[in-house]
């Protein structure tokens, strides 16, 4: 017989009707087996042959080359059923295979076996819908729910986001949309990852210490609302690449009183553990005296062990912050009569909610934007004071407006304190300009926030040591991720000769 009338009969052979087996996976495999030796050497009027044993008669089936037929079981002549979910199926006489397929797809079971063995299988379905071997249905390779669980703890420490968060029925919804592989975390475990996530954030943040040659600190101490104190203390370097760096390296609570002694002590007890004595050149404190002696203690600590670089000239860096504050304090105090009537009716207005109702409601009558909202200043935060005057002058016809409204208003102030208050603002501007320089305590102080961010009523509940993790855990994250964006800019720009920009608002991840 030649080459043509073999392969005429062999697809001849393919065209008889397809018929489901009766036995398991192995005879399955063998009755292909018999079927390929058949086509090799076909008959050209092919003929049933009669099957010895049980006396039934079985037809010559046709080979299966679809992949999808290793999912699913044969349980009659008829029917299949799948092996995972045990649904069963009736098989076509075209041998087509789609409706396993998209069975397939949706198969959860299906799906967490995969996630727990070796990875999807890439079956693919073809215009025609055939099955073939082609490309992954979700993703290649194996799903790591470590991995997922780390990710996650990522997430809860970079944007402070409680533990509980991987119990939200609504997140654990999403992300089994997203996932179906995705199993929900309970708290416990969750902080147990928090942690370790820190650690090992901790362990890089050594090794790029080891290699920095000089190294200076911040540091200051607040009072959470539940009257623990902490000191927060920030390490400042130049990368290898020549970029300023800064982290946070302890975040501890100190018992009182906060004098100089517990300070100092604080303080070297945390260079220590980082094992940072030798690179540490300059010290910045806020103007206190209990600071002054802990600056003094410091000195001298290093002096002992021969360690104090630049022979000790730059050592204790005053803050520059909390000294143009005293001198800005001392402007205001100078002004403080023509603030009173501004700081007066702000109070007044935001006693009641119906007072605010009714001044927005007269701004927006004489056209003016109500989405700023009204603040009352703090006396030992300069820039507050700012903020109240600088939102006043925005609503100052409104002012007036209220005032022939309201028989009680006794605030109203006259157009000298307007014009003081502008001038004030002027001012302000200007030395909030200078305060980018970094020779302050504020990237200290930006870890206890003005507006209490970090430590709220939840965070300050915590133990000590799980916030001083949070704390720098979630710094060193979110630096990391600027640094990410920051080498994706520069490698457009070099490579691609593109000028990327990226927001700032990318770069100050929150």
């Amino acid at each position: 017989m030649s080459q043509s009338q073999q392969s005429t009969a062999g697809a001849e052979g393919n065209e008889n009707e397809f018929q489901v087996s009766s036995e398991s996976d192995e005879s399955e495999t063998e009755a292909e087996q018999q079927t390929n030796e058949q086509a090799e050497t076909p008959n050209p009027n092919p003929t049933p042959s009669s099957a010895e044993g049980d006396g039934s008669q079985a037809l010559k089936k046709r080979k299966r080359t679809s992949k999808v037929w290793k999912h699913f079981k044969e349980n009659s002549k008829k029917e299949v059923h799948c092996k995972y979910c045990k649904r069963c199926y009736k098989t076509v006489n075209s041998g087509t295979t789609s409706h396993l397929l998209r069975h397939l797809k949706s198969c959860g079971k299906y799906k967490r076996f995969i996630g727990n063995t070796s990875g999807l299988i890439p079956i693919n379905e073809s215009g025609d819908g055939a099955v073939e071997a082609a490309s992954p249905l979700w993703m290649n390779g194996k799903w790591d729910p470590m991995k997922d669980r780390e990710l996650l703890a990522n997430v809860i420490v970079g944007h402070e986001l409680p533990f509980l968060f991987a119990e939200y029925s609504l997140f654990h919804k999403y992300m089994k949309y997203n996932n179906p592989l995705h199993q929900k975390v309970s708290r416990t475990t969750i902080t147990k990852e928090c942690i370790k996530v820190v650690e090992s954030e901790k362990d890089k943040l050594k090794k790029v210490f080891q290699n920095v040659d000089r190294i200076s600190l911040t540091s200051d101490c607040w009072t959470s609302n539940r009257t623990v104190g902490y000191m927060c203390l920030t390490a400042h370097y130049i990368d290898e690449d020549w970029n300023l760096q800064k982290r946070i390296i302890t975040f501890k609570d100190l018992s009182p009183p906060h004098s100089g002694e517990v300070i100092s002590d604080a303080i070297l007890e945390a260079i220590r553990k980082w094992g940072i004595e030798d690179k540490i050149g300059t010290i910045t404190l806020d103007n206190a005296s209990s600071n002054d002696k802990a600056a003094g203690l410091l000195r001298l600590s290093f002096e002992a062990r021969d360690r104090l670089h630049f022979l000790g000239y730059f050592f204790h860096i005053r803050c520059c912050a909390h000294i143009l504050n005293l001198v800005v304090q001392d402007g205001i105090n100078k002004i403080e009569k023509y603030l009173s009537a501004v700081r007066e009716g702000v109070k007044y207005l935001k006693k009641s909610e119906g007072r605010l109702v009714k001044f927005g409601e007269i701004a927006t009558q004489l056209g003016i934007s109500t989405k700023r909202a009204l603040c009352i200043d703090v006396k030992t935060r300069w820039n507050s004071t700012y903020h109240m005057l600088d939102v006043a002058i925005h609503y100052k016809k409104a002012f007036k407006g209220y005032a022939l409204r309201d028989s009680n208003f006794e605030w109203l102030p006259e157009d000298v304190q307007w014009d003081q208050a502008e001038k004030v603002c002027i001012l302000s501007k200007l030395a909030r300009d200078i305060l980018c320089i970094p020779i302050s305590t504020v990237a200290s102080e930006s870890a206890f926030s003005a507006g209490g961010r970090i430590l709220d009523d939840y965070r300050s509940s915590l133990k000590e040591d799980v916030v001083e993790s949070l704390v720098c855990g979630g710094d060193w994250i979110r630096a990391n991720m600027r640094a990410e964006l920051q080498t994706l800019q520069h490698a457009a720009n070099v490579e691609e000769d593109l000028n990327v920009q990226i927001p700032m608002s990318q770069l100050n991840i929150n």
